[in-house]
């Protein structure tokens, strides 16, 4: 038997064994809820070829907005969300889906490239619309929040990944790309950063332009003055000191335009 003192004792620790639990509960699901993606989806006119599909990888194309074509798509452009928590919506969206481009957002992938772990480059597949794991340099489109254990094409799930789009230079092995990858994607870059700052890419272009031209006039300078003054040694023994003398103030003449093809470029590319 249970004296009085005990009774309460006992009553006292389940009451608030049983308050605390009450009071745990709405914590971890507040936790839960901060987890979850979260993203300002636009309303796009999308138009891909094949059925639009939740977490499906965009791309701008010609006209409209379509599926992502290939690996390390370079117009990667954003995520579909058919739920998405945030939408912004103008006139009438019978016709658009709702596209996530900046911050958090589910996208499908698959193990094409193998496992996904967090921090993860998130990058396109050849399977349209799907990411994969980037293991080269490339176009990539984000940084996976979420791990995913698949190992084949086949393999698909929906991860959360944190947009970023940009070009993500790999630590490549040498037989990860060939050379024409490599010259592909120097192309594609500099193509970008023209589009970009068409200004920047103009500078840096005459800088050097400029920078060329000085030391090609220079060794054209320095060869010609060396090879008559050779050829006066040769045709005039005596007047050997006065030739040297012009060959090394045209030596002088060449550094002075290269010193100034270099400081025209740094001042075009600094200006």
């Amino acid at each position: 038997m249970l004296s009085k003192k005990n009774t309460l004792q006992t009553l006292l620790l389940l009451t608030l064994g049983f308050g605390a639990t009450q009071l745990v509960t709405p914590q971890i699901q507040a936790q839960k809820q901060v987890e979850e993606p979260l993203g300002i989806a636009y309303q796009l006119k999308v138009e891909p070829s094949i059925e639009i599909f939740d977490g499906m990888i965009v791309s701008l194309g010609d006209t409209t907005y379509t599926e992502s074509q290939g690996p390390y798509d370079r117009t990667m452009f954003g995520i579909v969300d058919l739920n998405p928590s945030i939408e912004f919506t103008f006139g009438n969206t019978s016709d658009t889906s709702p596209v996530i481009a900046d911050g958090t957002a589910n996208v499908l992938v698959s193990g094409e490239n193998g496992a996904i772990q967090p921090g993860d480059k998130i990058t396109s597949s050849s399977s349209p619309g799907v990411g994969m794991k980037a293991v080269k340099s490339g176009f990539t489109l984000g940084v996976a929040e979420e791990s995913f254990a698949g190992t084949t094409s086949d393999d698909t799930a929906l991860i959360s990944i944190r947009l970023n789009k940009e070009f993500t230079f790999a630590g490549d092995t040498p037989d990860s790309e060939t050379i024409s990858d490599r010259l592909r994607n120097i192309v594609s870059l500099s193509a970008i950063a023209a589009f970009e700052e068409p200004t920047k890419v103009f500078k840096y272009v005459v800088a050097g332009a400029v920078l060329l031209l000085s030391i090609f006039a220079s060794f054209i300078l320095l060869g010609r003055t060396s090879q008559k003054g050779i050829e006066a040694i040769g045709r005039n023994p005596l007047a050997k000191n006065s030739i040297i003398t012009s060959i090394f103030v045209n030596i002088v003449v060449s550094i002075i335009i290269i010193i100034a093809g270099v400081v025209g470029a740094y001042l075009m590319v600094t200006f």
